[in-house]
């Protein structure tokens, strides 16, 4: 019986356990993050909430799908610098929206709609 790998695991128990800590830590901040998006997502409107949640959702599988299959192309031509360089762009196209939503919508309340209760 070959008990190299065990030798192996034995001295790097340590660091495998580093790395598992720092999966689950990352797993938690993932769900955390994305039940906050849903909820807030629901929360954004009163009305069409069932439109709202379903644009979240396909936008969030339709990333998710490509956040999978576009660093897969990358790999072959640019190995980790072009996977690393497709994270990169991603996180600013995001940045990007963030910044062109909140120049759009400064004062959130100029998109409700005027109260006309008070007029006679």
């Amino acid at each position: 019986m070959n008990t190299r790998p065990l030798a192996l695991l034995r001295r790097s128990a340590g660091a495998v356990m580093l790395v598992v800590l720092g999966l689950a830590l990352v797993t938690l901040g993932n769900f955390t993050a994305v039940t906050a998006a849903q909820l807030g997502v629901a929360g954004a409107t009163d009305r069409d909430r069932g439109l709202a949640s379903a644009m979240y959702f396909s936008a969030y599988y339709v990333a998710g799908a490509l956040g999978a299959y576009l660093p897969g192309l990358a790999w072959p031509s640019w190995n980790w610098t072009g996977v690393w360089a497709l994270a990169a762009a991603a996180y600013l196209i995001g940045f990007a929206a963030i910044v062109a939503t909140r120049a759009t919508v400064a004062d959130p309340r100029a998109t409700c709609a005027p109260d006309l209760s008070e007029r006679v």
